[in-house]
């Protein structure tokens, strides 16, 4: 069978709001076997073509060779699969970017560099209800099982993270510019450490999630526990430095926040991880 009948048949299943169990229960046969039909790995023999056929109300020549209609609704789904793939890339790019200018503003006391992270993560809520709607379409639509269904459930869980990565770089951002306007020029180096970690965490799990590569993602979740190592020891060096000097509690405070945040973007950063490997073996890891 090719693969335009095997998705042919698929879509028919779907448009009559058949699972793939149920189908196979209606036909006395596997789930599997019905699979295999749509993944054009196997054909049904003529008694099946003949039961599909009477079971979706279609000639055999209708079940075999799509209409107009079918055919426009493959073309939908395809390009709705297109545009949500391209959503979601516009969304990793943007939240990377943004990290890495939230790290820039955290680490240089860069005020271009603030306000370009907090530009870039306004637009980064209606990105992610578009992802949204797009795999709830998808879902509803197609029912999808094994993988791609693991792919879709994936990216929605996803898309909440980068969203989050996202509120916390301006967050970081809007508080790199109240230290600037407080001329306030101490830096703390495990700061720049933990900043260029975290930011390293959310590049390598975009990577791992986009290609889909379990050994990048596994690197990323080791990788969380030096950062949160970092943000004890920044903790205690803060706490430290408002028991010395009452006069710095303001700034230290402020460090802490920032701090703080850089750990949530590396936790979040490991969900990224964790969903790529979901992706691939259907195990959730943590």
């Amino acid at each position: 069978m090719n693969v335009e009948t095997a998705q042919r048949l698929a879509d028919l299943r779907r448009s009559k709001g058949f699972s793939q169990e149920g189908l196979a229960r209606k036909l006395g046969l596997s789930r599997q076997a019905v699979s295999k039909w749509e993944r054009a790995e196997s054909s049904p023999d003529t008694e099946n073509l003949i039961s599909l056929a009477k079971l979706y109300g279609v000639s055999l020549d209708e079940l075999l060779n799509p209409s107009d209609e079918i055919e426009d609704d493959i073309e939908f789904e395809n390009e709705d699969r297109a545009r949500q793939r391209e959503a979601e890339a516009a969304d990793r790019a943007r939240t990377h970017e943004a990290a890495a200018r939230a790290t820039e503003a955290a680490t240089q006391a860069s005020d271009a560099a603030a306000k370009a992270a907090i530009e870039m993560t306004r637009s980064m809520d209606q990105m992610e209800r578009d992802i949204e709607n797009r795999c709830l379409r998808l879902l509803l639509q197609q029912q999808p099982v094994a993988r791609d269904l693991r792919t879709i459930s994936a990216a929605l869980k996803m898309v909440t993270d980068l969203q989050r990565i996202g509120d916390q770089c301006a967050n970081i951002a809007e508080i790199s510019l109240l230290l600037q306007q407080q001329k306030q020029d101490r830096t703390l180096l495990d700061i720049r450490t933990m900043s260029q970690k975290a930011g390293v965490m959310v590049k390598r799990s975009i990577f791992a999630y986009v290609n889909r590569d379990t050994e990048a993602a596994q690197a990323v979740i080791a990788l969380d526990d030096e950062v949160d190592a970092l943000f004890r020891t920044i903790k205690g060096e803060l706490v430290e430095l408002i028991v010395e000097n009452r006069e710095a509690a303001d700034q230290a405070i402020d460090l802490i926040i920032i701090a703080k945040y850089l750990e949530r973007i590396a936790d979040h950063a490991v969900n990224i991880a964790q969903w790529a490997i979901f992706c691939v073996t259907g195990a959730l890891v943590g």
